[in-house]
């Protein structure tokens, strides 16, 4: 039995959002509102904020998943894409399906907090057109495919780079969200807007 840590009251399918409990948060979906409202206003009851802590999940996003791609290997194995925007983490045993925490942000943030392991014995780099050919020619064309049926259990690696690397990564962070959203992010509230140049790499 699972109760919410902040009021003790048992959690349930129906108290207990997926994303909450794939992030293994014991917290119910009324305290999670209420947490979210302190910290987070909605758009309405402060539009500034709103859109400053918005645009900071999002850098968040896109700096995680560069740091994922740097630590596996920036280039596809197969034809050595580069580009960001191209690149997937592909499940060399296909056993993705099986991960207890989704495909995507948290799925990275959880390699992170385990230091990127399983480089090229459980995950790769591959660009979309190479994981498409990987599905297509040895799943549905060959039937070579081999699926495992178990999890991947991840070590916990040390993992770390320097300064200067997680500043180049911030910087790139900051240009593909402006590329996206054709604008630089919100300041903080009451603060002059950045006049920092457009970054490219």
């Amino acid at each position: 039995m699972t109760v919410c840590n902040k009021c003790q009251t048992i959690l349930t399918d129906k108290n207990w959002s997926p994303s909450t409990k794939n992030r293994f948060h014991n917290i119910c979906k009324h305290c999670e509102y209420l947490y979210r409202k302190q910290f987070k206003p909605s758009k309405k009851e402060d539009p500034e904020k709103w859109q400053y802590q918005n645009d900071l999940t999002k850098l968040d996003k896109i700096f995680t998943r560069l740091e994922m791609i740097k630590a596996y290997g920036v280039n596809c194995v197969h034809c050595g894409e580069n580009n960001p925007g191209f690149l997937v983490l592909d499940h060399i045993n296909n056993n993705g399906y099986l991960e207890v925490v989704p495909n995507g942000h948290d799925f990275n943030r959880m390699l992170k907090r385990h230091g990127f392991p399983g480089k090229g014995t459980q995950l790769q780099l591959l660009c979309h057109n190479c994981n498409a050919v990987k599905e297509y020619q040895n799943n549905r064309k060959l039937g070579t495919e081999i699926v495992s049926t178990t999890a991947e259990v991840y070590i916990k690696q040390d993992y770390s780079i320097s300064e200067e690397e997680t500043l180049a990564l911030k910087q790139q962070a900051r240009y593909f969200f402006e590329k996206t959203e054709k604008r630089p992010p919100a300041p903080y509230p009451g603060r002059p807007k950045s006049t920092t140049p457009n970054i490219s790499i």
